[in-house]
């Protein structure tokens, strides 16, 4: 039973004039031009058709009146100058109905701000991955250099296998020594020359 009041108490809020208005601006704005029509009826001497008529045309031409309630009281105008027969049809100026706004209702806001933020979202998500991709890539052609120098440089002494090379060079020095050495001990014993430990003849 509350819930019904409280329906009936909207509707009674939107309803100007006769008419019910969706659009908490437009309430605001018919409002205003109830008021004016209000004032305008209350000085307006319809006894006088010029003075109608140019109280009309100039209402028309400054669009004063947008919603239903201030074109109501134009079309009211307009019906008393036709009854007078003393205006042509191009004295009275035609009443512009505005194009109509839709009315955004709540669903409908909640659904551009929802879709305003999953868009915020994606860009995040999207900059965020763009990012990281770049890092990824970064790395990979970081890693597959040194895999590459590793291979390129896989005869030369590098720090990671720097012993092995200076014991295989060892090894070489001492294999080349001792060969030398019994070379010399061989042209020694030929021509007969000892030699002891000290080194001397």
């Amino acid at each position: 039973m509350a819930e019904v009041e409280t329906m009936d108490q909207t509707v009674a809020d939107s309803m100007i004039d006769g008419f019910v208005f969706q659009d908490p601006t437009e309430i605001a704005l018919a409002k205003k031009e109830a008021e004016g029509v209000r004032y305008l009826r209350g000085k307006l001497d319809r006894n006088n058709p010029d003075y109608v008529l140019t109280v009309y045309n100039h209402a028309v031409d400054k669009k004063l009146f947008v919603t239903p309630v201030g074109l109501a009281f134009l079309k009211d105008l307009r019906n008393l100058l036709e009854e007078t027969g003393r205006f042509s049809a191009d004295q009275i100026h035609a009443i512009e109905v505005p194009a109509k706004k839709p009315v955004r209702r709540e669903a409908d806001e909640k659904k551009l701000k929802n879709a305003a933020k999953t868009d915020a979202d994606f860009q995040k998500v999207k900059k965020r991955f763009s990012i990281t991709l770049f890092f990824v890539i970064a790395l990979s052609a970081a890693l597959i250099g040194m895999i590459a120098i590793a291979w390129l440089s896989r005869d030369n002494v590098t720090i990671l296998n720097y012993e092995n090379a200076i014991i295989d060079k060892y090894e070489d020095w001492e294999q080349e020594l001792t060969e030398r050495e019994r070379i010399v001990r061989e042209k020694e014993m030929e021509l007969g020359v000892t030699t002891d430990n000290n080194g001397t003849d």
